[in-house]
Formats: structure tokens, sequence, C-alpha cells
């Protein structure tokens, strides 16, 4: 069966964060991707026999999974033979990613402008921390620096069941919150920009910031729902230590709870504020006398929205999770096995397929040299000379 994006040919040279993720995605559907690498530095971290990535992340048995579904290719792009064979790439290519500082790859002669003089119909996308243009545009950044630009970081730092609660200060988020927003905008926006090639002819330079990533989603900071003051919008403690989410914002969901626990009279105060307090109380003490499973099958057939407070190690035994198939046993050339995450992206007439493990160390160097005309002779000339690994 055909997928989406076979016919897609990606350039990654992000290595790290939303650029490769984004790319990871696309590979998913489909997406030829070549994943260009510098050599590696002296100064990479290694501890025994363990492998790590460019962020210092240990490597899983099998690769890091947003690497599947790639080639990689080792070249010193100081060097003008290794620039020689990125030009050579980038005729063929449809995209190119990359996630450097505005301006560095212009300075090595491989910026948007120079490539598109090669290949007119390259889509160029960089992401980068805040832009190609802007004040902040050349500061070094990661998550926490972005997060807390875009606001995000002020609606963190609140605990379970006292959402709302802003006495206590802004905390780190306990995920890469901008890498995981900017990697689906990358995706989007290259997407966006191959159609966009099917009416003009002509590629473009695609501009993805990880701190727009965030400032673009609409927060209300003043939705007295979503601060978790309202009893129809917050978590609850069970009887055995585990938690209850209950997300009855609206009029009908709302009923429903009050029903289900035999409290219909609560259902015309959804919005009356100055009841809130004694309901959620004595939703407290109602939620600590059964376990958080007897909740969740109490609830079932109540037609309310509640649910489970998942730990991360019980998510990938949740009965929804297996059969949406989001986690995928796969068989690693050794004869073991690893779990990657799966494919979000249901495509019921094209799905999307993982159909290679995370490349080894410059694993496709030569077998990508060698598709592009390079004779054993010329490439053992490259590997000497530093320009390949």
């Amino acid at each position: 069966m055909a997928l989406p994006l076979q016919d897609v040919k990606i350039i990654e040279m992000g290595n790290f964060g939303p650029s490769t993720y984004g790319v990871f995605m696309l590979g998913d559907l489909g997406a030829d991707i070549i994943r260009v690498k510098p050599p590696p530095h002296p100064s990479r971290p290694k501890a025994g026999s363990a492998e790590y990535d460019e962020d210092g992340t240990a490597i899983p048995p099998g690769g890091v999974i947003w690497h599947r579904n790639k080639q990689e290719i080792s070249l010193n792009l100081r060097m003008p033979e290794a620039q020689e064979v990125f030009y050579k790439l980038a005729r063929e290519a449809d995209v190119v990613v990359e996630a450097n500082r505005p301006g560095v790859l212009d300075r090595l002669g491989m910026g948007y402008e120079r490539v598109s003089q090669i290949n007119p119909r390259i889509i160029y996308c960089s992401v980068t921390g805040y832009g190609q243009e802007g004040p902040y545009k050349m500061n070094p950044g990661h998550d926490a620096c972005w997060t807390g630009v875009a606001g995000a970081l002020y609606l963190t730092g609140i605990s379970l069941g006292n959402l709302g609660n802003r006495r206590q200060k802004p905390e780190v988020a306990q995920r890469l919150v901008t890498h995981h927003a900017a990697s689906h905008y990358t995706a989007m926006a290259i997407l966006a920009a191959l159609l966009a090639r099917e009416r003009t002819g002509r590629g473009q330079h695609v501009d993805v910031s990880n701190c727009d990533s965030l400032v673009g989603i609409v927060y209300e900071p003043d939705d007295v729902f979503l601060t978790g003051r309202s009893p129809g919008w917050n978590i609850y403690e069970a009887k055995d230590g585990k938690y209850m989410a209950v997300g009855a914002r609206d009029e009908r969901t709302w009923t429903d709870l009050c029903q289900a626990l035999g409290k219909g009279y609560w259902a015309s105060q959804l919005q009356d504020q100055s009841e809130w307090e004694d309901i959620r109380a004595e939703l407290r003490a109602i939620f600590l006398t059964r376990t958080r499973q007897e909740w969740w099958r109490f609830f079932q057939d109540k037609g309310t929205a509640v649910a489970p407070v998942l730990t991360l190690d019980e998510v990938p035994h949740d009965p929804q999770v297996r059969q949406r198939q989001m986690l995928l046993e796969l068989e690693l050339p050794n004869g073991g096995k690893t779990v990657h995450y799966g494919i979000a992206m249901k495509l019921r007439g094209t799905p999307g397929k993982v159909r290679s493990l995370p490349p080894g160390e410059s694993q496709h160097t030569t077998a990508v040299l060698k598709r592009l005309g390079y004779d054993d002779v010329r490439i053992q000339e490259l590997r000497a000379s530093g320009a390949v690994h």
C-alpha cells in the first residue's frame, strides 16, 4: 500500500528538538529522509560502551525513536568537498530542515538563498528558538527560556487538587513543551508549503519558532474553569491515593456527574461561584470513598467527563493506548525487541508505517554517496580528508 509522503525527499540538518521530531512524524507517513550530521565531536559524552545523542541523552536499544525511518550521513560542512555533497543532495530534495541560529548556514553557503538557486522548488524550513527576526533572534535558549517568554511558565507550579493557587511560584515543566508544540508546527508548515508549491511551482523559506509555537496557543488565564476553582474542572484524590480528573465543564456533563453521584440539586450551580468551595469539599470527601479503579468502572456508563490520572508507567498498559497501537514492539537486528511510540496520525486509506529502525552512527554515508554518483576511490578520498565520516 502506498504511503502518503513516499515521494517526498527531506534533508534533515536539525539533529535535535522540534526540527528532528517534526521530520520524524513525516517519516512515519513515508517521507524519504536523509539525516545530515557533523562528524562526532571529541567532547561528546561517552560512558563505557553506551552511546549518547547530541544532547547527551543515552541512546536506548534500537536507537532514538524519533530517528526511525531515516538514513544517516556524516558531513563536515565546513569543507568544500562536503558542501558539494550537500548541494547534490539539495538538487534532488523537496525539503531541507535546519535548526541553526539565523545566519549560520548563510555564512557556510548553505542558507536558503544559495539552496534555492540550486533548486528553486526547495522548501527550506528553519526551526529556531525565537525565529529569523526580532531582538531575541540570536539569543541562546532552551525550553525553559521559550516557555517563559511565551507566558506558559506562568501557568505552572500549581498543585494537584488545588489548581489556581497563585501563591505558588512557577515551576519548570516536566516535558519539553515547546519542542513538541513546535514539532507539530514544523510538520504542518512543511506540508502547507508543499501544497503551495503544487500551485506556484516554487519553494519558499519556512520560519518556525519555538517561542511562537506557544505564544500562538490561546490561553485563557482569567477563565475561572481552567484555573481549577470550579468543582467541575478539577482533580480529586481517590481512596488508594491515586487521582481522578473531572472535566465536566459544560452543563450536560456536569448534570450527568451530579446525577451519577446522587447530587442532582448541584446541577443548577455550575455557574454559581459562591457554592463552589462547598461543592469541592464534598466532592473531595466523596472521591475518597472508592479507589481510582472503582471510580473508573463506576463512571463507564454514566456519560460524564471523568477519567483516571495515570502514571507514566501505567500508560503503556492502558487498554485504550494498546487498542490504538500507540506502543509498538519492534524486532532488533540482534534478535531482541524494542518498544516505540506508535503513529498518532491514523490515515485509514494510506496508513503510516515504521519502515526502519533508527540508524547507527553515519550508517548510510557510503550508500548515499554512491547513489549520488561517487565511486569507491572518491569516497575513500572524502573519508581521508575528513569531509565525510
